[in-house]
């Protein structure tokens, strides 16, 4: 389950539900099961961002199976007893009157980390899906079926304590209860409700005797105490959706835009005004010419979304999904699943784990650079890692740093337009052969191999599903048996 290294409900009344379903597994750990008996598209039409969701499920033995390791303030001590998380992943707090949280001086070592959760501060361990199987198999399906992002924090509080004060997160919030129970309370966006604070609070529930599922959007103010004084608690919190609004996509346009229009406009470039930082700023006239780039922008952004070009939203997407790609977790490969791709197969590609970049240099102008996620470091995943620095090996560890920053990004695949074209047409269809969607994208027949072998690599890599049809099974040739030669 944990990845051993070397040393060097809440939820209003109406959005309760119970469950009990079938155990969570490697192969259903999704956010289906999470959700479970809600779909992920009931959930995505009348949840998200909407309300808050509990879902109360009775005890069931092995349901969290695949979090085991992660159900108990011990193993989480054992881990760094180990070597395997280290001290710098670990924050820790507690709020001593409800409101007023504390925060003691980084501690030192594990032997500090134990002796402050035993006079009641609460630890928060940082992405532990680093190390986690399991976990992280969930957060990269989860990053696939989102399209965004997904963090995960622990929390372990002391029975009889709080960890936090009443606060509210800049992110959605999955919430999943695996050892002990917390008390939580939510409170409505201050924005959206007429009511004053005290008549926002939602209906209360506490874990009690259940393995509790929670989610509540950005925005939602929320406390949990562990109100059991004999028994501590262990929650995860998976989230999602930081930053990824659409201010940040009108802001990410606007820098496209203006950066093309910067080199077209000659305007653009000319200094402002004399003394127009100071009192006697010609403010109207400066107005009416920043009212005149802005409408010029917004024309050009309207003209896209009639035509369905490429311009400064296509390219402002393309750039905040090459970030998305570069940062996002890595897939986890089996063997057994890489095999050629053939024309009579039918091939799911992973739209969120593969962007293309276009070459606006190249003589062909639909030519793009593939980026994927494969390469990334999970050890990397939502987190930046401070160099490590002793006594004894200072210099080496700055050495080391140093080795680090000169890494270059993953520079990508060429590929021919005609390829990157087949890929986006793949990526937007409905389920066919191969074959079958080439023909329609009107691709070449001299380019089909091409995308057969792109695919190929996609798939080996984990980026891809191929699901071989019972023509393409008919169509392959019989492979002979080996005979034993007599002595």
């Amino acid at each position: 389950m944990v990845k051993r290294k070397k040393a060097k409900a809440e939820t209003t009344s109406r959005q309760r539900l119970d469950s009990s379903t079938t155990p969570l597994s490697l192969g259903g750990f999704d956010l289906g099961a999470l959700l479970a008996p809600v779909t992920p598209e009931e959930f995505h039409g009348r949840i998200f961002e909407i309300d808050a969701l509990h879902v109360a499920r009775p005890r069931c033995p092995g349901y969290y199976a695949p979090l085991e390791d992660l159900s108990s303030p011990q193993r989480l001590f054992k881990l760094m007893e180990d070597g395997i998380v280290p001290l710098y992943r670990i924050n820790m707090f507690r709020c001593i009157d409800g409101r007023t949280k504390e925060t003691p001086p980084p501690p030192s070592s594990i032997e500090e980390v134990k002796r402050l959760f035993n006079e009641g501060w609460s630890i928060q361990w940082l992405q532990p899906q680093h190390e986690h199987d399991a976990l992280s198999t969930l957060v990269a399906t989860l990053e696939s079926q989102f399209g965004c992002l997904v963090g995960v924090n622990a929390y372990l509080t002391p029975g009889g304590a709080q960890g936090l004060a009443p606060h509210w997160d800049d992110v959605d919030v999955f919430v999943l209860q695996l050892g002990g129970s917390k008390a939580w309370t939510l409170h409505r966006h201050m924005t959206s409700s007429p009511l004053a604070p005290e008549q926002q609070t939602l209906p209360r529930y506490s874990s009690g005797d259940l393995d509790p599922e929670l989610y509540f959007p950005r925005g939602i103010i929320h406390h949990a105490p562990n109100k059991d004084s004999s028994s501590p608690s262990v929650h995860l919190t998976i989230s999602t959706f930081q930053r990824q609004t659409l201010y940040d996509l009108v802001q990410k346009t606007f820098e496209e835009a203006m950066s093309e229009l910067w080199e077209e406009d000659e305007t653009l470039r000319r200094a402002l005004p004399w003394k127009a930082l100071t009192l006697q700023a010609p403010q109207k006239e400066m107005s009416a010419a920043v009212a005149k780039q802005l409408r010029r922008l917004a024309d050009a952004v309207e003209a896209e979304s009639a035509t369905e070009g490429p311009g400064a939203v296509a390219a402002a997407l393309g750039e905040l999904g090459m970030e998305f790609v570069r940062h996002r977790m890595p897939p986890q490969v089996r063997e057994d699943e890489v095999r050629l791709v053939g024309l009579r197969d039918v091939v799911f590609v992973d739209a969120s784990a593969v962007a293309l970049q276009p070459i606006l240099e190249d003589v062909d102008e639909d030519a793009a650079r593939m980026l994927h996620c494969a390469s990334n470091a999970r050890k990397n995943h939502m987190m930046n890692h401070p160099p490590e620095t002793t006594a004894q090996g200072h210099e080496e560890a700055e050495e080391e740093a140093m080795e680090a920053d000169e890494v270059l990004p993953d520079p990508g695949q060429i590929l021919s337009g005609t390829v990157a074209n087949a890929l986006r047409y793949l990526c937007n269809s409905e389920p066919k052969t191969l074959q079958e969607l080439l023909k329609e994208a009107e691709i070449p027949e001299g380019s089909w191999q091409e995308v057969c072998q792109v695919l190929t690599q996609l798939a080996a890599m984990g980026l891809a599903k191929v699901k071989e049809t019972p023509e393409a099974k008919a169509s392959q040739p019989c492979k002979a048996k080996k005979r034993r030669i007599k002595q």
